[in-house]
């Protein structure tokens, strides 16, 4: 997968400070989505091409970090598609 220069990718590859970050549970995260399935969120999780925020695992409950999810709702990675009905993958703006 090639260097993207979004802040979002910018923000991992640096040394974040997470002294003053919150943590949220993925039901946080599914609500900030917009009310997004479960499995939309694990599917993003899954497939590396969505570079979702890592998941944090406290006990057996995943969290992820709060700028990071918000850095990443705005990159153009949150916006990225599943697939086609083909079974290409591609993202908005991209011929079927």
């Amino acid at each position: 997968m090639a260097d993207c220069d979004c802040p979002y990718c910018t923000h991992v590859r640096g040394n974040p400070d997470r002294a003053n970050d919150k943590l949220e549970t993925l039901h946080q995260v599914r609500e900030a989505l917009g009310n997004r399935s479960h499995m939309f969120v694990r599917r993003r999780i899954a497939d590396p091409r969505f570079r979702f925020p890592r998941v944090i695992y406290l006990g057996r409950a995943p969290h992820v970090y709060r700028s990071d999810r918000v850095l990443w709702q705005e990159s153009p990675h949150a916006s990225l598609t599943t697939a086609f009905n083909d079974g290409r993958v591609g993202g908005p703006g991209e011929a079927a």
